[in-house]
């Protein structure tokens, strides 16, 4: 992703849907964090969100403004295409939505 010339984060680093009204999201993953960041962006106002999935897309009944497509083939300055051949273009924010390591080092393993 080192080409992306737009934000790349992870949904750990996710605060505040706000901050991506007018913003073509792409989401990586899709499970619950992913989910939950889709719908608060497009409830928040961002312009589109396509959601990339490895083992299958959100089952959900979405609004027009979201997509599904396959895993991520390559990525370029502002776009990305996908296994299956299509592409999203003019792309502002990669999400990641890839899981988490948990640690809890405070609390005692018994």
């Amino acid at each position: 992703m080192e080409n992306f010339a737009g934000r790349v984060l992870h949904a750990h680093d996710f605060r505040d849907a706000r901050e991506f009204k007018g913003k073509k999201i792409l989401i990586v993953g899709s499970s619950y964090s992913a989910e939950d960041i889709a719908s608060n962006c497009l409830k928040w106002g961002c312009s589109e969100v396509v959601a990339s999935y490895r083992s299958g897309p959100m089952d959900f009944t979405w609004p027009k403004n979201f997509s599904s497509v396959p895993e991520i083939k390559s990525v370029g300055e502002r776009s990305a295409t996908f296994i299956d051949g299509t592409t999203a273009d003019n792309v502002d924010v990669i999400m990641l939505c890839t899981g988490y390591q948990h640690s809890f080092p405070f609390i005692a393993p018994s």
